[in-house]
């Protein structure tokens, strides 16, 4: 079938890079804690974080706090973290092509406020994705609230419903979401896995 609209993730999918890495060298100890207390599994940081409930600051006052790190010094290699971080532009160039074959898409993402104020920038995703739907501007994530964050995504795009919807995703959990709405999904684990299949069922869609 051709997929009239697509809706591409950001984490695991446009992005693969992650906050603080930088610290991995200049302070191990710090980035130990911040991968063994902050994003490890049972931690509540992250979904408060993607959710609006904590801030950029609020998680650096956090580790801050728990190494000794100075709040100013932390705040700024965090901001450099995510200005390092890199998108994958062959996916960009697909969101391109479905645009110019009169298609939809959009950006939708469980993500913390700094992509908006700084990855959005940096990358000029707001160029190319007419509508991005960021979890910490509406309280949810994507497999919350039977996945709400699709519908307002969908109608930012003016679409009616799923059929002919097709979300590029690595969580098991959006995809649930997403195809109890009716929509086609597709695992996305790599770039090099999602190819063929993009070829035979993207590339060739009808514009």
């Amino acid at each position: 079938m051709a997929y009239k609209t697509i809706i591409f993730d950001f984490d695991g999918v446009l992005c693969h890079d992650h906050f603080y890495t930088n610290l991995k060298v200049s302070h191990p100890d710090v980035y130990d804690f911040i991968n063994t207390k902050i994003f490890f599994k049972g931690s509540d940081v992250p979904d408060k974080w993607m959710r609006g409930e904590l801030s950029a600051n609020d998680v650096n006052k956090i580790i801050s706090d728990n190494t000794g790190i100075d709040f100013d010094e932390l705040s700024n290699l965090f901001i450099e973290s995510v200005h390092a971080m890199k998108i994958d532009n062959r996916l960009l160039d697909l969101a391109k092509t479905v645009l110019s074959r009169g298609g939809k898409v959009a950006l939708v993402t469980n993500n913390m406020e700094v992509i908006n104020t700084i990855t959005i920038k940096d990358h000029g995703l707001d160029k190319i994705f007419p509508v991005i739907v960021n979890s910490c501007d509406y309280g949810v994530m994507k497999h919350d609230d039977k996945g709400s964050l699709f519908d307002i995504a969908m109608e930012k795009l003016g679409v009616s419903n799923y059929e002919g919807a097709l979300l590029i995703d690595d969580s098991s959990k959006a995809r649930i979401a997403f195809e109890s709405k009716g929509g086609a999904t597709f695992p996305y684990e790599n770039y090099e896995q999602f190819e063929p299949w993009m070829k035979e069922n993207l590339l060739l869609m009808a514009g």
